[in-house]
This record gives structure tokens, C-alpha cells and sequence, in this order.
């Protein structure tokens, strides 16, 4: 289980998460357009000591329906479906879309363009990739969930790429997550913005552990400090501000669903 005390696996997430924002908010597709995806959050403090509360806002793609909360962070329609031509990315794409794992071409693309985006071929292989060492499988994971696998989907591809057995196909996902929380502390942070995360995340309503919320917001200020999230729009909930938000959530085993009510409490509902 990587943890806290694995500093390259850590690192992998974090640069996901940087490069993730810039796949989230224009995706290359097939056809070398860029979509901006709609995803609605909640809004974070201004540089003052006031929580503010923004209106709900949500971007959509000109003649589109705005994206439900409960897909994946990153949309994998806007991605084409034709095998890279990188020899990582080839090699991802086969293990991806094979029958033993069964991954969409577009969902494929999603997770290899959001990997790439950040990790090069070359640092991917040099953290282990072609045996699936757990410096590389960590940032892989990140990606393929941001774009919609299942743990179990990722579980069967990490199998088969050590030349293991697979584990059998499940909808069940596991409670298992990338970073170990209890390697962080449960002392609120004395930052603004993680003080405001950390009373927000470990509320009664939301009721996650301190050192779970911890854990994200650790991993979310390596990455990205206050003044860069709050710059993204993290004041007024933009798309930006909140994928590094959910990336690093999600990557210490917060569900998707406890955000979501997370941000609907922000929102004042």
C-alpha cells in the first residue's frame, strides 16, 4: 500500500493531479478540438479570513447537457479511440481495451492522455512500468479512475501486466486506498485554506476522519499551494480548482459520493 512514507509514489500522484488539470479542461480529441468539461463544486475561501459561498456554476460544451457529478472527473467521450503511436502508450492501450480488462478505445485514450500529460514515457519507465512496480502503478491508477475504470478494472490490468492471475471481474470496489491516511496526523491545519477544508471534510455531515482529510489536503498543497488553487478559481468553484480537490480526495479513500455531499454543504444545501 503506498503511503505517505513512499515519496515517489507520492510524487506520481501529485503530478497527476497538475496534469490532470489541463487534460480536465481541454481534452484533445480525435479531431484536435478542445472540450471544456462540466463539472459544478464548491467554492473555497477568498485570501481573507471569510468563508464566502459561491452560486452554483457549471460550464457546458455549447449544445451539450451539462455532465452529471456522479461520472467520471474527466470525460472520455471527448477523446478519440485510435492505439497511440507511443510504445508506453501502445502498450497501455493493448492491456486496456483487451477482452481480459475490456476498456472502451476512448476510455483507453482518456487514461494514457492524462497520464502522459504529466509523466513521461521515460520517468514511467524508469519507476517500474513494465513490471508494475508500485511507483508506476500509482499514477496509472490516478488517471484510469480520474477517466472512469473501476478499482477492480485497474486491479485485472495491474495483474496481467506482472503476469499474475486477475483478480475475478467485480462491481465491488475496493476500500483500499492509493495513499494510506493513517501515516498523516488529525491536528486541523493552520492554513486558511486547509483549515477550511479540514473543518468542511471532518463536519458531522460529511464525517471524515482527520487524518483521511488530512491525507488530501496534505496532498493537494504539494501540488498546488493556496494562492495557485485560489488563482485556478477556487473561489468561485471553478472546473480547475476542483479536479486537483478530487483527485487528492479520492487518492487518500474519500468516495466520490462524500464529496459530493461535501461540496453540496459548501453550497449552502
Amino acid at each position: 500500500m503506498p503511503g505517505k512514507q513512499t515519496p515517489a509514489a507520492l510524487i506520481g500522484i501529485v503530478a497527476l493531479i497538475a496534469g490532470a488539470i489541463a487534460v480536465y479542461a481541454t481534452a484533445d480529441t480525435a479531431s484536435g478540438e478542445s472540450t471544456e468539461v462540466a463539472y459544478a463544486a464548491a467554492a473555497l475561501p477568498t485570501t481573507t479570513t471569510t468563508t464566502t459561498i459561491a452560486p452554483e456554476t457549471t460550464t457546458t460544451v455549447a449544445g451539450e447537457e451539462p455532465v452529471e457529478s456522479d461520472g467520471p472527473l474527466i470525460d472520455p467521450s471527448t477523446f478519440g479511440t485510435d492505439r497511440p503511436d507511443a510504445l508506453v502508450g501502445g502498450v497501455l492501450f493493448d492491456l486496456f481495451t483487451s477482452p481480459e480488462v475490456g476498456i472502451e478505445p476512448n476510455v483507453a485514450n482518456c487514461t494514457i492522455e492524462t497520464l502522459n500529460s504529466r509523466v513521461s514515457d521515460e520517468e514511467l519507465l524508469a519507476l517500474g512500468a513494465a513490471t508494475a512496480e508500485p511507483e508506476a502503478v500509482v499514477p496509472i491508477t490516478v488517471a484510469a479512475l480520474a477517466c472512469g475504470f473501476t478499482q477492480n478494472e485497474v486491479d485485472r490490468a495491474i495483474a496481467i501486466q506482472r503476469g499474475e492471475v486477475p483478480p475475478p471481474v467485480s462491481d465491488t470496489e475496493s476500500d483500499e486506498p492509493l495513499i494510506d491516511p493513517s501515516t498523516f496526523g488529525t491536528e486541523r491545519p493552520e492554513t486558511l485554506v486547509g483549515g477550511v477544508l479540514f473543518d468542511l471534510l471532518t463536519g458531522e455531515r460529511v464525517g471524515v476522519e482527520p487524518n483521511v482529510a488530512n491525507c488530501a489536503i496534505e496532498t493537494l498543497a504539494s501540488e498546488v499551494p493556496d494562492d495557485e488553487l485560489l488563482a485556478l478559481g477556487g473561489a468561485t468553484a471553478e472546473p480547475a480548482a476542483v479536479v486537483p480537490i478530487t483527485l487528492a480526495g479520492l487518492a487518500c479513500g474519500i468516495p466520490q459520493e462524500t464529496i459530493d455531499t461535501a461540496i453540496e454543504i459548501q453550497r449552502g444545501g
